[in-house]
């Protein structure tokens, strides 16, 4: 982002972030810090680089494909949780960039596209032992 500010030219930077983000989960907690640390510079980005012309946002996307080594039994399980009951497609989360990307008068948010994940219980993971590690 520093780089991008240096130019001082207008522009848009969008961080990819996890819906993840706004929850406790010590199994991912290195990943989930790193992720949290990205939300919050893209606060301060958003306010240090507005003189400029720079917007900065976020996108936190929820559960979209399981990872490799992910079963879809274990992702069907997770979805079923998710206050929409449903994973979120591709699309939407480019039609949520194109959005920002659209918007001159939006800095400094996070747009959580994640069906709720972030709207439900702070331990939203499977049943004990089967964690929630990697991208699911």
């Amino acid at each position: 982002m520093r780089e991008f500010a240096a130019r001082r030219k207008p522009g848009f930077i969008l961080n990819l972030l996890d819906g993840r983000i706004a929850k406790q989960d010590p199994d991912a907690a290195g990943y989930l810090l790193a992720k949290q640390s990205l939300a919050e510079a893209t606060r301060l980005g958003a306010l240090a680089w507005a003189p400029l012309g720079i917007r900065v946002n976020g996108l936190a996307p929820g559960l979209v494909r399981p990872a490799d080594d992910v079963p879809m039994a274990r992702m069907n399980r997770l979805v079923a949780q998710l206050p929409l009951k449903r994973r979120t497609s591709e699309q939407e989360l480019a039609d949520a960039a194109i959005f920002l990307a659209m918007s001159p008068g939006i800095t400094g948010e996070v747009l959580y596209v994640d069906a709720g994940m972030h709207l439900s219980p702070p331990q939203w993971k499977e049943a004990k032992g089967e964690g929630s590690r990697g991208n699911a």
